[in-house]
């Protein structure tokens, strides 16, 4: 049982610039280039369990990433992921999206904290200014600081810094 979330990361413009080509660094959440990862937590413990990227944002959106080359590939049969309205269209199937119509009302406090959980991790990432800063070490060199910032992260939570707790196991209702 893990939560799903795509974090995009700031990236000095690729060069040579060409119109067709850099569109696809774009993403609107900085409106310049960046690098899209898929991160994934337990939500059970808190942890950070899967790390896939980067993706150019211009031509991967967070539901793209998930089907075609992301987590969907690593999951079970009947089993399912916690993610944000970026995963809407594999709901039911393979995602509980938050404004999916047909998942019950009394889970929703919890998945939001869930989905809060994640966010906070996608923060304590871009603490660290390689992350929080416009990269400008080269694309592929950008993997290598996001899987170490990880790391430091996932060193902190279980180090003294835990996440806060999202409810008792039981309470989720993710069949």
């Amino acid at each position: 049982m893990v939560s799903v979330d795509g974090v995009d990361f700031c990236i000095e413009e690729p060069y040579p610039y060409e119109k067709g080509w850099s569109r696809r660094w774009y993403t609107s959440k900085f409106g310049g280039p960046g690098l899209r990862y898929e991160i994934a937590i337990c939500i059970l413990s808190g942890e950070i369990v899967w790390i896939n990227g980067p993706f150019p944002p211009g031509m991967y959106n967070d539901y793209k990433i998930f089907m075609e080359c992301g987590l969907k590939n690593m999951l079970e049969k009947n089993e399912r992921v916690e993610a944000d309205d970026g995963y809407l269209g594999a709901d039911p199937a393979y995602a509980k999206a938050k404004s999916a119509p047909w998942h019950p009302e009394s889970s929703l406090v919890i998945r939001n904290n869930v989905r809060a959980r994640h966010e906070t991790v996608n923060n304590r990432m871009k603490f660290f200014a390689a992350l929080r800063n416009v990269f400008k070490n080269g694309v592929e060199k950008h993997q290598d600081v996001v899987l170490a910032v990880a790391v430091l992260v996932q060193l902190c939570i279980q180090m003294g810094e835990p996440l806060f707790s999202v409810a008792d196991y039981n309470d989720l209702n993710f069949r």
